[in-house]
C-alpha cells in the first residue's frame, strides 16, 4: 500500500504595489514584441531570390536568355553562376562571364549581362544573358530544362517552365526596350 502524503505549506498572501504591476506587465509586453520583431526579422532576411524566365532566343550558336531576377530579401543577392543542362545532348553551358555584343554596332552597341550579378535588398533586375559556343548542341529543349543558379554561395536548381521562344526580330525590339528602360 502506497501512502501519499500531502503537505500543505500556508503561505501569506503577497500583494504587489501597482507600481510593481505596471513594471511586470510593461516586461511581459516588451518580451512579447520582441519576440514577435525576431521573428519577422529572421523571415526577412531568408526570402528566397525568385527567377522568372522571361524570353529566350537562338541567334548562330548562341542563346540568349532573359531573366527576371527578384530579391524581396532584406539583404543583398549575388549570382556567380547561370549554367543550364541541354537534355537532348547532356552537355553543360554556363552564361558568358563577360559582356557580348547582341545587337547594335560599335557606337551603339547592347550588350548581355555578366556574372556575377547583384541584386540590391527589396528590388528586380532585368538580365539578359548570353550562353555561347553551343556547336552541334544547338537544338534546346527549353520546356525541359534546368538552370543551375550559384545565389550566395548555394546552388539552386530551377526548373523555368514554358518560356516564349522569340525571333531575332521580337528579341531586337525586346533589347531596344530593355536598352532604352535601363537608361531612364
Amino acid at each position: 500500500m502506497v501512502v501519499i502524503k500531502v503537505v500543505v505549506i500556508v503561505s501569506h498572501e503577497v500583494y504587489m504595489s501597482p507600481s510593481e504591476i505596471i513594471s511586470c506587465t510593461v516586461a511581459v509586453i516588451s518580451l512579447i514584441f520582441s519576440t514577435i520583431s525576431l521573428i519577422s526579422t529572421y523571415r526577412e532576411k531568408h526570402i528566397k531570390t525568385k527567377i522568372r524566365l522571361q524570353w529566350i532566343s537562338s541567334i548562330g550558336n548562341q542563346i540568349n536568355a532573359n531573366f527576371l531576377i527578384s530579391n524581396m530579401s532584406s539583404r543583398p543577392t549575388t549570382i556567380t553562376n547561370i549554367s543550364f543542362k541541354n537534355p537532348i545532348s547532356g552537355c553543360d553551358f554556363s552564361a558568358s562571364p563577360y559582356p557580348v555584343i547582341l545587337q547594335g554596332d560599335e557606337r551603339d552597341p547592347i550588350v548581355s549581362d555578366a556574372t556575377p550579378i547583384n541584386v540590391a535588398p527589396r528590388s528586380s533586375i532585368s538580365v539578359v544573358m548570353a550562353f555561347q559556343y553551343l556547336g552541334q548542341h544547338q537544338t534546346f529543349a527549353a520546356d525541359k530544362t534546368m538552370f543551375t543558379f550559384i545565389i550566395n554561395e548555394k546552388k539552386r536548381l530551377i526548373k523555368l517552365t514554358n518560356p516564349p521562344v522569340i525571333s531575332n526580330d521580337q528579341m531586337y525590339w525586346a533589347l531596344r526596350y530593355l536598352h532604352r528602360a535601363s537608361q531612364l
